[in-house]
C-alpha cells in the first residue's frame, strides 16, 4: 500500500489487470486482500473528449479530467459502467463579459452559445442555466430566452419584461434534463425572485444528445433603440440519479 497526502493507491501486479483487445483496462482479476473485497479506482489522467474511451470499456468508477470541456482545468468525469457522468456538479461554461444586443435591431440575437459535446448530457443528467440581464426600463417588451438545440431550438426560458423605470436588472434560472433517454428532455424556468414561469407544464423536447448540440442564450427587443444585455451566465452540469 502506498500513501501520499492526497491519495491512497492499491498496487497490483500487472498479471492481475484485465485488458480488452484494444488495450483498454476493463477490470482486475480477483481483487482481494486479507479476505476482504477491494474497490479499485482507475484514474485515466487528462484526456480530450474525442480521446475518451467508452465508459463501458473501463471499470465503473474510473475517473478522468476532460481538458477541452468545461472551464479550466477541464471537467471531472466518472464512468458508471455505461456512461460518463460528471464527478459532482461541474461548470460547463461561464462568463462575466457583457454581451449586448445590436443597436436598432428588433431580431432575436444570440448573446452566448454553449457547445454540448455528443453524449455529454447522459441519461437523467441536468443542465442548469443562470443568467444576469440588464435592459432599458420601459413598457416596451424585452424577451429573454434560453434555447436548447440551436438558435431555433426549444425554449427553456422565454420571459418577456415590460417593466418601467430608469433601468432594470433581471436574473433568470432554467434547467433542462435528459429523462431516461438520450432524446427526451424536460425542464422549467424561473425569473428574479424565483417566480415560476407562466407555463403550467414542464417544457419538453426530443433533441438527440448522442450528437453534439448547442445551448443558445438570446435577447430580443421590441424597440430597436433600447438596450438589452446579458451581463453574465453560468451553465452547470449536474449528475442524475
Amino acid at each position: 500500500m502506498q500513501r501520499s497526502s492526497e491519495t491512497t493507491e492499491l498496487l497490483l501486479p500487472s498479471n492481475r489487470w484485465i485488458f480488452d483487445a484494444s488495450g483498454n483496462l476493463v477490470g482486475v482479476l480477483n481483487p482481494r486482500a486479507n479476505g476482504r473485497d477491494l474497490r479499485v479506482a482507475v484514474d485515466l489522467g487528462v484526456l480530450t473528449w474525442a480521446a475518451l474511451p467508452s465508459a463501458s470499456s473501463v471499470p465503473s468508477g474510473a475517473r478522468v479530467r476532460v481538458s477541452d470541456v468545461g472551464v479550466a482545468p477541464g471537467m471531472a468525469m466518472v464512468s458508471n459502467g455505461t456512461y460518463w457522468i460528471p464527478d459532482g456538479v461541474q461548470i460547463l461554461a461561464k462568463s462575466t463579459q457583457t454581451s449586448t444586443a445590436p443597436a436598432n435591431d428588433t431580431n432575436e440575437n444570440a448573446l452566448a452559445t454553449v457547445t454540448i459535446p455528443a453524449s455529454l448530457l447522459a441519461l437523467n443528467n441536468t443542465l442548469e442555466i443562470l443568467c444576469g440581464w440588464t435592459f432599458t426600463g420601459s413598457g416596451n417588451a424585452k424577451t429573454l430566452r434560453v434555447r436548447f438545440g440551436g438558435i431555433s431550438g426549444t425554449q427553456y426560458l422565454a420571459v418577456t419584461s415590460t417593466f418601467g423605470g430608469t433601468g432594470t436588472n433581471y436574473a433568470t434560472w432554467s434547467y433542462v434534463s435528459n429523462v431516461n433517454a438520450a432524446n427526451s428532455q424536460k425542464g422549467w424556468w424561473a425569473n428574479t425572485g424565483f417566480t415560476v414561469g407562466t407555463n403550467s407544464a414542464p417544457v419538453t423536447s426530443a433533441v438527440d444528445t448522442t450528437a453534439a448540440t448547442t445551448l443558445v442564450i438570446t435577447g430580443q427587443k421590441a424597440t430597436g433603440s433600447e438596450t438589452l444585455s446579458l451581463e453574465q451566465y453560468f451553465v452547470r452540469l449536474t449528475p442524475g440519479a
